[in-house]
């Protein structure tokens, strides 16, 4: 972004205005979890079976593969997300980065 010397950019970057709010992490984590339910329930509408069969591949209920398909629902393993992956015909990859 050019800076102009008369009218140079207040403030910080949008992360940085969460962290001192306190929101950074919360914000991060709902992302996450909207990215993983928008990917799982593309891959499950892609695979073309419904979630009752999804479930039973699990070993798992309906309910539980709604719960993974929530945005909002943060309370779902990694287990449960790679089961679904894998009943889907897919795979869960992860990627830990550094903070700059």
């Amino acid at each position: 972004m050019k800076t102009d010397e008369k009218n140079p950019p207040l403030g910080s970057l949008f992360d940085d205005f969460l962290d001192a709010d306190g929101m950074l992490e919360e914000v991060t984590e709902g992302a996450a979890k909207r990215v993983l339910a928008r990917s799982l329930a593309a891959m499950i509408e892609r695979s073309g079976k419904t979630k009752t069969r999804i479930a039973r591949e699990m070993g798992s209920s309906r309910s539980q593969v709604n719960r993974l398909l929530d945005e909002t629902d943060m309370g779902v393993t990694l287990h449960t997300i790679m089961s679904a992956a894998r009943a889907a015909g897919g795979r869960v990859r992860i990627t830990i980065e550094p903070v700059d």
